[in-house]
């Protein structure tokens, strides 16, 4: 809530709900999930959608990118306050944090040259878990 709060964004009773609800989490988690489990709780699915895409703006969370049934899917993960990076296991949805050191200058540098001013940048890196290939998952 104090990260609501240095972005200047209210903590309201609801926001809360839906930020408690985050922090319990050990995985990936969808905003129909989240809308489920806090909406017993009294908070609309509206606010859910609001506060995930606060949260996202203020660096707490981050969506990465799966595949859920055959289709593709937005899941939402809880993000440390430093600029970095995701591998997403595309078998069990695994998000880990990767820190490529060096690529920020790389990518600002690519935009230069083609006439852009770098605003920023998401990398999300897709693959196969060790534990996924090795237990065939």
């Amino acid at each position: 809530m104090a990260r609501l709060g240095n972005a200047g964004r209210r903590a309201t009773r609801a926001r809360a709900r839906v930020v408690a609800a985050t922090l319990r989490r050990d995985a990936p988690f969808s905003a129909e999930e989240l809308a489920r489990e806090v909406g017993r709780g009294g908070v609309g699915r509206a606010t859910v959608f609001r506060t995930l895409d606060l949260l996202v703006s203020i660096g707490a969370l981050a969506r990465v990118h799966g595949v859920e049934r055959g289709g593709r899917c937005v899941r939402y993960t809880p993000c440390a306050p430093a600029h970095h990076h995701h591998i997403v296991c595309r078998s069990c949805g695994r998000v880990e944090e990767v820190d490529l050191a060096g690529l920020d200058v790389r990518l600002a540098a690519i935009a230069r040259t083609r006439g852009y001013a770098s605003l920023g940048h998401t990398v999300e890196i897709a693959g196969i878990c060790a534990e996924c290939r090795e237990g065939g998952a």
